[in-house]
């Protein structure tokens, strides 16, 4: 499932508008309209401001979903998983200011 599809599927469930969305967020309208029309997707910070407003996963929003073991029980996570989630944990509770000085770090190392 693509982005889009997601995002107007939790707003539907939801009831709530793309204007309350982008309001809420401080999300301007052409953005919605640009993963709409061009298939893009948003930022890391608008994606898990998005995540956060409906209480889903990035994941989620992704529509990646992790697929079951035959026994039905969810597959074992990689250390690098495990420490990506404990790091999403922390991430979905910080505060703007927070997250933009995080942002900025995460691309000064993804520079090196």
């Amino acid at each position: 499932m693509l982005f889009i599809d997601t995002l107007n599927s939790l707003l539907e469930l939801n009831k709530i508008s793309r204007n309350k969305l982008c309001a809420d967020l401080g999300i301007g309208k052409s953005s919605v309209a640009d993963w709409e029309k061009r298939g893009n997707i948003p930022d890391g910070e608008v994606l898990v401001r998005i995540a956060t407003y409906f209480g889903v996963t990035v994941d989620r929003l992704l529509g990646i979903e992790t697929p079951a073991t035959p026994e039905g029980k969810q597959p074992e996570l990689t250390e690098t998983q495990l420490l990506a989630n404990q790091v999403m944990e922390k991430v979905k509770a910080m505060e703007y200011d927070d997250l933009k000085a995080l942002e900025a770090l995460i691309d000064r190392l993804a520079q090196k």
